[in-house]
């Protein structure tokens, strides 16, 4: 049995292939499917999972394409060999799954529509084919979509929407379906890339409901602007839309240039030749006639170019197939032949440029149209403009007004017919199964025929499913379908079984509305409408309209009907006696509704609206009243029917507005859309009524207010005897409904764009949002509690929230059902950070970059008892300082990395400064610019100086970089931008400040190059670097080469830093100069990367205020960015906030941040209040732009409670209560509470870490050879040496030395605890560095003066000795070890020479800070063996000098001293031999330190 019906399949498929169409258009064949039979399969299945779940194993699908051209629709429906499985054999997926729904639908009574499927009969065991059938398609192509649609019915969808919508399409059998959405994401970056700012581009896109008329060049503006959040959201449906089209073997139509350009283009091409196409309809000049470039300016061509390219970046090279409609119902400027042919032309070269396979699919509205003006010459012209086959015609009206007779099957190009059959997605019910019959069988038989498809192109779905459905039966059917037949098989399906009554209704619709003639289906000409001119409002009302209740009212008489409407109120009646059978069916309900609609229509229509105008001619008042009264209670009752299903509800279609929304205000902005699309259609009501619907809500607030005060105008003018006057009524209904109404809206929208100040200031900074969905941020979220607590991870259920926008930080902590702690938050950070504050508030557990404490963790956790909320301020958290990455970061390896990258994400940080890898992109770019290795290696400063090399203060300073270094910076970035994007961070990327190598001055003579200068106390030889005029065009060449070329290494990020001029005045403070500098380093990255945001630190601000850097300097720098793409780090906010000097960076955004620490300098020292006070400030600061908070020290490893109160200070919107946050924190530490650890804590908190904010916030900074020196925060003990007073401090030292005694106290509790023994051996240090600068150092001084030798030695010696003490306990602690620090270093390298030039970059960052002091001791470190091998030795040749000075009573020379320990200690620490760090039992050597220091550091003095 299997065997003949295998044969026959053969056969069938070989007589399919046979006897298709001749290949007239071998063209067409690249809109053949894009994806393997294999993956065309899987998508198969994976609907049927989607569509019948429990049925989906009882299919057997299998894709037998044609590898080298676009067959005809075809598939077979059968048995599997075994003959237990229904099995599917088709050209493509779309085939397959047609023949999935025609078997469904035929043997099991299915049914499927765009409103929902009926599939609840389907028996468990599907019954299999009794023969192998087959379905065959009119053409190769069946096509779907108008522009229209994606406004009218899809612009709020979401994928929910779009992906069962998908299915439908594949069930259904289409195969070119329209894709438009998401290209105002490309055309933004077209638009930025061709110099227009943001504003501009705002203002030129409509909103979201008018994007239809937008895309076909009629509209500009109106109910815009589109939100980032808006765009974004649109590319990221746009591209599951295709994705899933593609699988199925569909071809998506994609959109490319059709000519229409903003306005502000003139502005920026003045000699571009651009023309004004005319208004559209009665649309202004300020929302129409935009401008129009003409095919032979070269800028159409790179524009259409520059579209097609991004848009194949963003979506890929998924189709063939290219939309694009210049006149759409507007004449072109000139109907010149030539001019028409080099309008087509231009634009299937826009597209073929970039795809030779391209087919532009033409929609055809402009000859049925405009059918007077497209004479058949010029239509000729126009299409000659194309070569033959590549211009693929849609025939958009053709069951009416078809075309391809009138212009000669399109004078041999190919065309699709298709049913358009809806304007405006009216929703009356209407048709004509005659017109889709006969209409394909009269186009397949006409003479010479290019036909090559059929399609649907209705402008509003949700209407009339039954003619829809009629039309697609048509298509797989060679011929005419039996309408009788038909109707009955459709309705069992429908309903689930044959019923007489039910049939019987719906045989009396096919022969009523569904039987419309060609003379009542007339196209709306919208251009006739105005709004204010009686005579011409109803022009538009052509017979197509059935009902005139929903437009403005008249004084009419009856409709003008092709049927009897009898029929329909005898198929309504008959509905309703069925009621109880088919109640429960949905589609059996919504059907009911619809037809109570259209009768109850048909009665005003028909009965009380003539009966007003007649009773007017009458003047009757008693039966204008009456009849008045009666249509009032039939919208009443009308919108009481309606109100019982979505499908017919205002409320519907407004909440699918608003969910599309991402803010309030935007929310406000659709509704607006929504409101005004369905009825005024424009700010004064331009084609008021165009897309009127029937629906509950607007029956009863729109059209009921509308036709009461109509009755009520024409009762005055019956009472008053006067002439009823249609214009004053119309000026009456607009002022009083429409002109209210309309003033709202313009209200909205003006609130829309300024109340956006407060609630969404910078929609650029959206960009900055989570790039990875939420599923992977959790997944990362649970690896990172895997790592991190691996026997508790399962306790914890984590949900991320992802929005198409920037949100806040949010995190909810709570207990979930079963008895799981359940997190939820806005990113993956958020949700870290949920998961962090759990552990240590519940848990007492501790995180911090010094190390984690976890043993205070149960086994099984418990879930908090009351929901616990975190909120941050502001957006955005930064975390980073380029600095910091040569500081700490520069010797780290990937498991170093891995760790901190958790840190972060546990804090909450989501924008992390990333520049690690650039070197390789760089080294890439210049021998690309035709440098020598040489020139490059010349270049590069070596890995710990870095930082200064990439902010343009150094080169070649303990250089060069080996391949070795470069690729594997390249392959840890790698690693780690990967894991900060997963987690929902977004990493900081370098771009170009331009800066350059100074061998480009040989390559590139006639740049113009300056020199920035020298930086403090560098020279020529090591700095002084070039930096290239902003203005010229080599900036933007480098500046793209280098950001392509990191794309292609890293991906993009949309942020970017670049530092032009740090601690480094520009050449010039030219205001124009400035502005251009920004401009150029911002659109360095704006081209590659249209959504970038320049992340910029504003130290050099800081450095120069009141000097260079003034307030008119600052603001043309600033605003030489467009507003919100710049986002400026207000670098030391806690001291010396900036944003209050320079008027909250004059609109642009900027982060608070905590600098803190120079040089990773190890002293204690802080300020809890300059964090409370300084964020409470800002956060207050009238006008203020500031849009989160970070943190940007120099170097880590030192102060980490500053740091971590600054962490949770930014999730919390109030002051942070000092005294608890410092119990808690000693708490989570220790893992337990402990009285003495809590009071030490409290005794730092008020001492240490009290430091005061100077009053004068510019006063202490001295900018001197490239060092910054602070007054007070640094130890000069750790300095050369100097004849010193004693050190001030802001504290009271014996809090400090009291602290230290309450911990030794604790040491044999807290022994085995990493954090405590590393705070004791720190506060020790701490304490006996306070005792030598307090006390011997001065004392030293004191003895120096008196002449006394003996006291200098006893002060010297007991200095030598301390610094011994202090060598061998920080030895116990790698975090304080030279040692560890060379290891690290030496470790990085590949090759033993690199080993040695890694450890020479080490020793010298630490101590001279170049070839010769040039920073010395700038980063100075209290370190085991940098105690004994480099401060030691200076002080004891200090102690030497002092001694011969006074025995040789000469004075002494500061100036020789400097010179002689350069050349005796400092320089040969470069090469010294270390010994190994302490060993032995840390804590006896504390107890002997604190009993021979404590004595005196108890009796120091402030």
């Amino acid at each position: 049995m299997q065997g003949p019906s295998q044969l026959l399949l053969l056969v069938l498929l070989e007589c399919a292939a046979s006897s298709s169409t001749p290949r007239l258009f071998p063209e067409l064949d690249s809109l053949r499917p894009q994806v393997s039979s294999s993956e065309q399969e899987r998508a198969v299945v994976e609907l049927l999972q989607r569509l019948v779940p429990s049925h989906a194993s009882q299919f057997e699908v299998e894709i037998r394409p044609s590898d080298d051209h676009l067959p005809d629709g075809f598939a077979t429906i059968g048995r599997s060999k075994d003959g237990q499985k229904i099995r599917i054999v088709g050209n493509s997926g779309v085939d397959a799954a047609t023949a999935v729904q025609r078997y469904l639908r035929d043997c099991c009574n299915a049914h499927f529509s765009w409103d929902g499927n009926r599939l609840d009969a389907l028996p468990n065991k599907l019954p299999l084919p009794q023969s192998t059938t087959s379905i065959s398609s009119i053409g190769k192509l069946r096509y779907f979509g108008n522009i229209c649609t994606f406004s009218y019915s899809f612009v709020w969808w979401q994928w929910d929407h779009w992906e069962q919508f998908i299915d439908w399409l594949a069930l259904s059998g289409f195969n070119l379906p329209l894709a438009p959405i998401g290209q105002e994401f490309i055309w933004q970056y077209v638009w930025r890339k061709y110099g227009l700012n943001q504003t501009e581009i705002d203002d030129h896109f409509s909103g979201p409901a008018f994007l239809a008329w937008f895309r076909m060049g009629n509209l500009r503006k109106w109910g815009g602007p589109l939100s980032q959040a808006w765009l974004k959201g649109q590319m990221d449906l746009q591209k599951k839309i295709l994705n899933r089209m593609i699988s199925l073997g569909m071809t998506p139509v994609l959109p490319t240039f059709a000519g229409h350009v903003p306005r502000e283009i003139r502005r920026l091409y003045p000699t571009a030749n651009i023309s004004k196409v005319a208004c559209w309809v009665r649309f202004s000049d300020e929302y129409s006639c935009l401008d129009f470039v003409d095919p032979l300016d070269p800028l159409f061509k790179a524009i259409a170019q520059s579209f097609i390219a991004k848009q194949r970046e963003v979506y890929g090279l998924l189709t063939h197939a290219y939309s694009a409609d210049p006149f759409n119902e507007m004449a072109p400027s000139s109907f010149d032949l030539s001019y028409l042919a080099h309008v087509a032309k231009s634009i299937y070269n826009g597209a073929a440029l970039a795809d030779p396979q391209a087919i532009w699919v033409m929609q055809g509205w402009m000859f049925a149209n405009d059918g007077d003006d497209w004479t058949s010459e010029r239509v000729k012209a126009f299409l000659s403009g194309v070569p033959n086959g590549r211009v693929l015609v849609l025939d958009l009206y053709s069951e009416r007004v078809p075309c391809y007779s009138k212009y000669e099957s399109y004078y041999g190009h190919p065309f699709i017919w298709n049913m358009l059959h809806n304007f405006g997605g009216v929703s009356e019910m209407r048709g004509s199964f005659d017109a889709v019959n006969e209409g394909i069988s009269q186009a397949l038989l006409f003479h010479n025929v290019t036909m090559v498809g059929a399609g649907l192109t209705m402008e509003g779905i949700f209407q009339n499913y039954i003619q829809y459905q009629f039309m697609i039966d048509r298509i797989w059917s060679r011929n005419s379908l039996n309408e009788t037949q038909w109707v009955a098989d459709f309705i069992t399906q429908r309903y689930g079984h044959a019923d007489k009554l039910a049939l019987f209704a719906w045989s009396e619709l096919r022969q009523s509305v569904y039987s419309e003639p060609a003379e009542y289906s007339s196209i709306p000409s919208k251009a006739k409408i105005d709004l204010r001119k009686v005579n011409t409002a109803f022009d538009v009302d052509e017979k197509r309209f059935s009902s005139h209740v929903f437009k403005r009212p008249h004084l009419l008489s009856k409709l003008d009907l092709w049927y009897n409407p009898k029929k329909v109120c005898s198929a309504w009646k008959a509905l309703l006696y069925v009621s109880d059978v088919f109640g429960q069916n949905a589609f059996f309900k919504q059907d009911l509704i619809d037809i109570s609609r259209e009768a109850l229509q048909l009665v005003a229509a028909n009965t009380f609206v003539p009966a007003i105008a007649s009773s007017y001619r009458h003047r009757s008042l008693a039966d204008v009243v009456s009849n008045g009264t009666a249509l009032d209670l039939l919208l009443e009752d009308l919108d009481t029917v309606l109100s019982m299903d979505n499908h017919f509800s205002l409320a519907n279609w407004r909440k699918s507005a608003g969910a599309k929304a991402s803010t309030a205000n935007e929310s406000r902005l659709f509704d607006m859309n929504a409101r005004n699309q369905v009825t005024l259609w424009g700010p004064n009501g331009e084609i008021v009524d165009y897309a009127r619907k029937e629906w509950s809500g607007l029956i009863d607030a729109y059209y009921r207010p509308r036709w009461a005060l109509f009755v009520k105008q024409v009762t005055r003018a019956v009472s008053t005897r006067k002439r009823f006057s249609q214009r004053h009524f119309d000026d009456k209904v607009f002022e009083e409904l429409c002109g209210r109404a309309m003033n709202m809206i313009l209200l909205l929208q003006f609130f829309f764009v300024y109340a956006a100040v407060a609630e969404q200031r910078f929609p650029a900074l959206d960009a900055l949002r989570p790039q990875l969905s939420s599923s992977a941020q959790e997944r990362a979220v649970q690896m990172l509690l895997q790592r991190l607590i691996p026997r508790q991870a399962q306790q914890f259920r984590v949900k991320v929230k992802t929005s198409s926008q920037l949100e806040s930080g949010y995190v909810v902590v709570e207990a979930d059902e079963g008895g799981r702690i359940k997190v939820t938050g806005n990113s993956g950070v958020d949700v870290a950070y949920g998961v962090q504050r759990y552990l240590r508030s519940c848990c007492n557990a501790h995180f911090s970059w010094d190390g984690n404490q976890l043993a205070s963790l149960p086994r099984q956790l418990t879930p908090p008892k009351e929901r616990m909320t975190f909120s941050s301020i502001g957006k955005l958290r930064y975390f980073g300082n380029i600095c910091t990455f040569s500081y700490s970061f520069v010797w780290w390896k990937w498991e170093h990395w891995e760790p901190f990258i958790d840190w972060l994400a546990l804090s909450g940080f989501n924008l992390i400064l990333a520049p690690i890898g650039q070197e390789f992109v760089w080294k890439s770019v210049f021998m690309e610019l035709g440098m020598t290795e040489a020139e490059v290696g010349d270049h590069f400063a070596g890995p710990a100086f870095l930082s200064w090399y990439r902010m343009g203060n150094l080169k070649r300073w303990a250089g060069p970089l080996s391949e070795h270094w470069l690729t594997e910076q390249r392959d840890l970035q790698k690693l780690i931008l990967g894991r900060m994007s997963s987690l929902g961070m977004v990493p900081v990327l370098p771009t170009f400040p331009g800066h350059i190598p100074t061998s480009i001055k040989r390559l590139y003579p006639s740049a113009k190059i300056s020199s920035v200068g020298c930086w403090g106390a560098w020279n020529e030889t090591y700095s002084c670097l070039d930096f290239l005029d902003p203005t010229d065009p080599l900036f933007a060449r480098i500046s793209g080469s280098f950001m392509r070329k990191q794309n292609e290494t890293y991906g993009l990020t949309h942020a970017y830093a670049a530092d032009p001029f740090n601690e480094m005045a520009p050449q010039s403070f030219s205001e124009s100069y400035l502005s251009d500098v920004a401009s150029a380093i911002y659109m360095g990255a704006a081209s590659t990367d249209p959504d970038a945001i320049w992340i910029m630190q504003n130290w050099y601000l800081v450095m120069n205020v009141g000097k260079s850097w003034t307030a008119a300097h600052a603001k043309a720098y600033l605003r030489g960015v467009p507003e919100g793409r710049v986002l400026v780090l207000d670098l030391r906010a806690e001291e010396w906030p900036q944003y209050t000097h320079f008027s909250s960076y004059y609109g642009q955004p900027f982060i608070w941040n905590l600098l803190h620490n120079f040089g990773g300098v190890n002293d204690l020292r802080g300020s809890f209040d300059a964090v409370n006070n300084g964020l409470s400030k800002a956060v207050a600061y009238p006008n203020g732009t500031m849009v989160g908070v970070g943190l940007t020290m120099e170097g880590i490893f030192q102060n980490y409670v500053q740091y971590q109160f600054l962490i949770d200070r930014t999730w919390s919107s109030t002051d942070l209560d000092k005294q608890q946050w410092i119990t808690d924190y000693s708490i989570s530490r220790y893992g337990q509470y402990d009285d003495l650890t809590a009071s030490a804590w409290s005794l730092l908190q008020t001492s240490v870490y009290s430091e005061p904010i100077p009053a004068d916030e510019q006063t202490d900074v001295e900018n001197s050879g490239g060092s910054l020196k602070i007054a007070w925060f640094e130890s000069y003990l750790f300095e050369r040496p100097k004849l010193q007073t004693p050190m001030g401090t802001w504290y009271d030292p014996k809090y400090l030395c009291q602290a230290w005694g309450l911990l030794v106290k604790r040491i044999d509790l807290f022994r085995n605890n990493s954090l405590f023994k590393h705070d004791v051996i720190d506060l020790t240090r701490e304490a006996l560095q306070l005792i030598a600068t307090k006390s011997l150092v001065p004392s030293i001084a004191v003895a120096f003066k008196e002449g006394s030798i003996p006291q200098v030695k006893t002060n010297g010696t007991a200095l030598d000795q301390l610094l011994s003490d202090m060598d061998e306990i920080l030895g116990f602690d790698q975090q304080f070890s030279v040692q560890y620090w060379i290891a690290t270093a030496r470790a990085k390298a590949g090759t033993v020479p690199e080993e040695d030039q890694f450890e020479f970059n080490a020793r010298n960052q630490v101590t001279l800070w170049g070839p010769s002091g040039q920073g010395l001791d700038y980063a100075k470190k209290q370190w085991a063996g940098l105690m004994t091998h480099y401060y030691q030795p200076r002080w004891a040749l200090f102690i030497t000098r002092l001694v011969n000075s006074i025995s040789t009573k000469q004075p002494f020379s500061q100036n020789e001293f400097d010179s002689e320990v350069l050349e005796l200690v400092e320089k040969p620490f470069a090469s010294s031999q270390l010994e190994p760090p302490s060993k032995g039992d840390w804590t006896s050597i504390v107890r002997r330190l604190f009993t021979r220091y404590y004595p005196t550091c108890s009796h120091l003095k402030q």
